[in-house]
């Protein structure tokens, strides 16, 4: 790979892990700023539960990410086992990034 292919790729990978934060961020708020009863009509139901086949990996992630954001992680890690890791992973990713950017705008 020459050097010039380098520098986009890493242009391009630093463009896609920005709009994951970005993205991963707006999911941490939106339980912060939307009413409760508001983002749940709004989300869609799985289809797995549905259809009678059990829950997928993210069954309960809303309800979940709703609890943590009044405080409740008990109840968060009822909807969802994963939700408080999954919450986490998004926040620390958008801190990391920020953080990144400060650095590169400094450097």
């Amino acid at each position: 790979m020459t050097f010039k292919k380098q520098s986009d790729l890493k242009k391009a990978l630093y463009i896609v892990w920005g709009i994951i934060a970005v993205m991963g961020q707006v999911l941490v708020l939106i339980p912060f700023i939307i009413d409760e009863k508001v983002l749940l009509k709004s989300t869609p139901v799985c289809t797995a539960s549905l259809s009678g086949e059990g829950s997928c990996l993210f069954c309960g992630l809303t309800r979940g990410f709703i609890a943590l954001s009044k405080g409740m992680i008990e109840e968060a890690l009822l909807w969802n086992k994963f939700s408080l890791l999954i919450f986490l992973f998004f926040l620390i990713n958008f801190i990391i990034f920020t953080f990144s950017l400060i650095y590169l705008k400094n450097k």
